[in-house]
């Protein structure tokens, strides 16, 4: 049995985008790169495969996406 990863929602991503401080195309790129999956109520994006892209933007340093996320996470 393996366990599914939390996911976020595209309101919920995007927002964690804007917290981090993504201008829209940045935000985009991030959106468009990471893998989703869908469901009825829109894309879902899976917060491990998020947090793995983030780690490869540059502009952020790697302790603010690791805290930001856990916070999203507890929140999720």
């Amino acid at each position: 049995m393996s366990l599914c990863p939390p996911y976020l929602t595209y309101a919920q991503t995007t927002a964690l985008l804007n917290e981090l401080g993504f201008n829209a195309h940045d935000r985009e790129c991030v959106l468009d790169l990471t893998p989703t999956i869908q469901s009825d109520i829109g894309p879902l994006y899976p917060l491990n495969r998020l947090e793995r892209m983030l780690n490869r933007a540059y502009w952020l340093g790697l302790e603010d996406v690791v805290s930001e996320l856990a916070v999203t996470d507890q929140a999720a």
